[in-house]
C-alpha cells in the first residue's frame, strides 16, 4: 500500500482533488488539505527484525477562508481516514492561523499502520 495514494484517493472529494504533499501551492484555492508525515512508530521484534506492518505518523492540515470551515473540514477529513484506514487520531486537532496568507488552519495527527507490499 502506497498510503499517501490511499490518504489522496480518501480526501480528495472533500476539496475538489485540492490536496497536496507537504505545502500548498502559491495561490490554491481555498478549502485545501495538506498531508505531511511528522514521523511514526518503528516495528520490529525482538530480534531487530522489521515486520510485515510499518507505521506512518501522517499529519491532515485544514486550509480554509473561516475558522468554522477549517474545523468543519478537519473533522470530515480525519473522519474519511479513519473510516478508510488503520489509523488512530493522536491527541485532538490543533487550530492555527496563518496571518501572511490570511488562512485559518486546524491539524490532526493520525497514527497509521499500513502493510506497504500490499
Amino acid at each position: 500500500m502506497i498510503l499517501h495514494a490511499t490518504f489522496y484517493t480518501l480526501l480528495q472529494g472533500l476539496v475538489a482533488g485540492r490536496v497536496y504533499p507537504n505545502v500548498a501551492p502559491d495561490g490554491s484555492l481555498k478549502p485545501r488539505l495538506v498531508l505531511t508525515r511528522v514521523g511514526g512508530d518503528v516495528a520490529a521484534d525482538l530480534q531487530g527484525h522489521a515486520a510485515n506492518l510499518r507505521n506512518a505518523r501522517m499529519q491532515i492540515d485544514a486550509q480554509a477562508d473561516t475558522r468554522l470551515e477549517a474545523e468543519a473540514l478537519i473533522e470530515q477529513a480525519t473522519n474519511a481516514a479513519l473510516a478508510g484506514l488503520q489509523a488512530v487520531p493522536v491527541g485532538a486537532p490543533v487550530d492555527d492561523y496563518d496571518a501572511t496568507t490570511r488562512t485559518y488552519r486546524s491539524l490532526q495527527d493520525l497514527s497509521c499502520w499500513f502493510d506497504p507490499t500490499a
